[in-house]
Order: C-alpha cells, then sequence, then structure tokens
C-alpha cells in the first residue's frame, strides 16, 4: 500500500491459520487490519466499525461468505468484498460477480491477494469513503 490513508480490511475465516498468514501480509503493506472468525462476529463488527475491504471466506459454519455478503452491503454498500473458498464453482463465482463481489480459490498466495485488495481498493482511493463519512 502506498497511500498515506490507512485502508481497514475486516478479514472472516474460520481456518485460524489462514487469518493469521493473511493478517500478517496485509499488516506488514500498512493496512489495518480485524479479524473474525466467522460470519456473525464479522456482521457484529459491522455495527461498529467502517471497513474499506472484507475478504471472506465462502464455506463457514453457520453465516456463509454470501449471506455476510449480502448483510455486508446492506450495512456498508460501497465497502468492497473478496470471497474466498477452497471449493470453487462457476455458480458461486457468477453469483459473487453479479454482488460485484471478487471470487477467489484457495490456495491463495500472498502476491496474489496483495494485488487483489490493492486492484479492489484502488478505484475508490484508499480509505476515501471513511474520510468523508467521519468528516460529516
Amino acid at each position: 500500500m502506498k497511500s498515506g490513508i490507512t485502508a481497514r480490511i475486516l478479514l472472516i475465516d474460520d481456518e485460524p491459520l489462514v487469518l493469521e498468514m493473511f493478517e500478517s501480509a496485509l499488516s506488514s503493506e500498512g493496512y489495518d487490519v480485524v479479524l473474525a472468525c466467522n460470519g456473525q462476529e464479522a456482521v457484529s463488527l459491522l455495527e461498529s466499525t467502517f471497513f474499506d475491504l472484507a475478504v471472506c471466506d465462502v464455506m463457514m459454519d453457520g453465516l456463509d461468505g454470501f449471506d455476510f455478503l449480502n448483510l455486508a452491503r446492506r450495512k456498508n454498500p460501497s465497502m468492497g468484498v473478496v470471497l474466498i473458498t477452497g471449493a470453487p464453482s462457476n455458480n458461486d463465482a457468477l453469483r459473487a460477480a453479479g454482488l460485484n463481489a471478487l471470487y477467489l480459490s484457495k490456495p491463495i498466495g500472498i502476491r496474489a491477494l496483495l494485488d487483489t485488495v490493492e486492484l479492489v481498493l484502488r478505484p475508490k482511493g484508499v480509505g476515501a469513503s471513511r474520510v468523508s463519512a467521519n468528516s460529516s
């Protein structure tokens, strides 16, 4: 990340190793990273915190990635969303695209993750929505 404004990213996955690996990579690039180990915890975090981007596993117990995406869009329509899955399907990829989310299959290399995050954040201007929302 090269901007002076730090983007806040919500990572959601029920695999602690994935959360740890992604958090380490994104934090080392200067992103403000918040972790959630399931979809319900992630939705609760959306109640009190603005996020520029969510990176969410698709297959989780309870609230899955698509459930999270639908709820997140209602709370923060401008938030970028990247869905990740260990069991990719064409139907899910089309469903994600229809909901304006990127869809990636695991395993995801760190460089691919960082490039995807940069791609999603670049069009908005990192943190721009949070700055204008907080200045009102």
